[in-house]
């Protein structure tokens, strides 16, 4: 009886809302990836919030990257992003989901430098997603905007206006 109505909320959940076998892949495609990323940002909200109950003292607050009320913020964005695909909107969506993981990896350059592993990688992320989710075209654009971004914060750094 439990694996029955299991079975028919994973199906309620995963099931597309795309005619087009190429919109349907994209939008599977998305979904497992949005549904990845709430489970990863949920367990970090979850330890963030246990790291600020804990251990609520000035200087574990300094030394921590993000604060818990980012996290339930990024956390509530992608359920929405989420709910947006399940109304058939997994395009915008997909735009949206590109648009803020570009926005962070711009942040931990800025906050970091641009030599920081994470914010390289969320870039790369950002081209190779924005390849299958979308197309070449646009991933190449996206190219072209991270790779600029990342000369114009370079030189902003190195010259002294970002410390």
């Amino acid at each position: 009886m439990k694996l029955i109505r299991i079975k028919s909320a994973f199906r309620i959940l995963s099931e597309l809302k795309s005619v087009d076998e190429d919109l349907r892949r994209r939008e599977l495609i998305f979904n497992i990836i949005i549904g990845v990323i709430i489970f990863l940002v949920g367990i970090a909200t979850v330890s963030s919030a246990i790291t600020a109950l804990l251990f609520s003292n000035e200087a574990s607050l300094e030394n921590s990257s993000t604060s818990i009320i980012f996290s339930i913020v990024e956390l509530s964005f992608f359920i929405f992003l989420y709910y947006l695909s399940r109304k058939g909107l997994f395009v915008r969506a997909s735009y949206l989901l590109l648009l803020d993981l570009y926005f962070l990896g711009c942040y931990m350059w800025y906050r970091w430098g641009v030599d920081v592993v994470m914010g390289i990688l969320t870039q790369s992320i950002v081209i190779v997603v924005s390849g299958v989710l979308i197309n070449s075209r646009f991933s190449l654009v996206a190219t072209g905007v991270i790779t600029t971004t990342m000369f114009a914060i370079s030189y902003a750094q190195q010259a002294g206006y970002i410390v």
